[in-house]
C-alpha cells in the first residue's frame, strides 16, 4: 500500500476516481469534492483527507485491491489480503506543542495508523538508535521489536506567507526493525 500525498491535483484526484478532469472540476462545481485554491491562482488543490472523505473512504483502512466503497468481494474464494508491511505504516506525526509528551504522542499515533492497517501492536519500551529521524519509542510485533521515529520525511506542497506555493517538509511518524 503506497502512501497517499496529502495535498493533491485535479490531475491526481481524477486518476485516483478514474474521472477525467473535468469531471472533477464539475464535482467542485456542485460542492460535492471540496478543493482549495491559493489566493490569486487559478488551479484547485485537493486535501486527500477531504476527497477519502467525499467519497467515504478511510485512508488507513482500504488495503491495496479492496473496493473503496467498502463493498464486499465479489467472490467469496478470493485470497486474504497480504499481511500489511509495519514498515509501509507511515503518516503525519501528531503537532508539537512544546511539551514534554510529544514522543508518547508519537508512539501512540503510530499505534493507532497500525491498528488501522490490522496490525496487532503493542508499546514497547524505550526508544533506539535513530538513522534517519529522532527514536520516540519501539513497539513490539509478532515478537519483533521496531524503533518508532518521528522526524521530516513526508514532502508536501504549501501555500507561503506571500501566496506562492511551494514545497515544504512535514513531521511524520514511522517504525523501522531493530536490528
Amino acid at each position: 500500500m503506497s502512501p497517499l500525498a496529502p495535498v493533491l491535483s485535479t490531475q491526481e484526484v481524477a486518476e485516483l476516481l478514474r474521472l477525467s478532469d473535468r469531471s472533477v472540476l464539475e464535482m467542485v462545481k456542485a460542492g460535492t469534492l471540496p478543493a482549495h485554491r491559493a489566493p490569486g491562482r487559478r488551479r484547485y488543490h485537493f486535501l486527500a483527507e477531504d476527497v477519502l472523505a467525499a467519497i467515504g473512504v478511510r485512508a488507513a483502512a482500504v488495503p491495496d485491491g479492496a473496493p473503496a466503497d467498502g463493498a464486499t468481494r465479489a467472490s467469496p474464494d478470493e485470497r486474504a489480503p497480504a499481511p500489511v508491511d509495519p514498515c509501509d505504516v507511515w503518516g503525519a506525526a501528531p503537532a508539537r506543542t512544546g511539551s514534554a509528551d510529544w514522543p508518547t504522542r508519537c508512539v501512540e499515533q503510530w499505534l493507532a495508523m497500525a491498528a488501522d492497517a490490522g496490525l496487532s501492536a503493542r508499546a514497547g519500551g524505550d526508544g533506539h538508535r535513530a538513522v534517519g529521524g529522532r527514536a520516540v519509542g519501539s513497539v513490539e510485533i509478532d515478537g519483533l521489536t521496531y524503533r518508532v521515529l518521528a522526524g521530516p520525511r513526508q514532502r508536501v506542497r504549501c501555500v507561503g506567507d506571500n501566496g506562492e506555493l511551494g514545497w515544504s517538509f512535514i513531521d511524520s511518524v514511522w517504525a523501522e526493525p531493530v536490528t
